[in-house]
């Protein structure tokens, strides 16, 4: 029975990456700006990177919670990403 659930919630997991892998194919293929998958993480990367940077100088401790959840939403995504690229 426990097996079983592990595989649905593989299989979703799988559903859902395959829908973020369909919608960046198709960003990379409509935007002149990115020509890789990996362009549009590095970039969003670096938006959260500097988003993060002013929060911390600007002393907006209030804001700091939702940055560092939104980087390790990030980290999760970029694993995910490539484990769908190496396959």
């Amino acid at each position: 029975m426990a097996l079983q659930q592990h595989r649905e919630t593989l299989l979703k997991r799988l559903d859902d990456s395959a829908a973020s892998q369909h919608y960046l194919e198709t960003v990379v293929e409509t935007a002149e700006e990115f020509h890789e998958i990996r362009e549009i993480i590095a970039r969003y990367m670096t938006l959260v990177s500097t988003h993060h940077v002013r929060l911390i100088l600007h002393g907006d401790s209030e804001k700091f919670p939702l940055c560092l959840c939104l980087l390790t939403n990030l980290h999760r995504l970029c694993l995910m990403l490539k484990q769908l690229l190496a396959a």
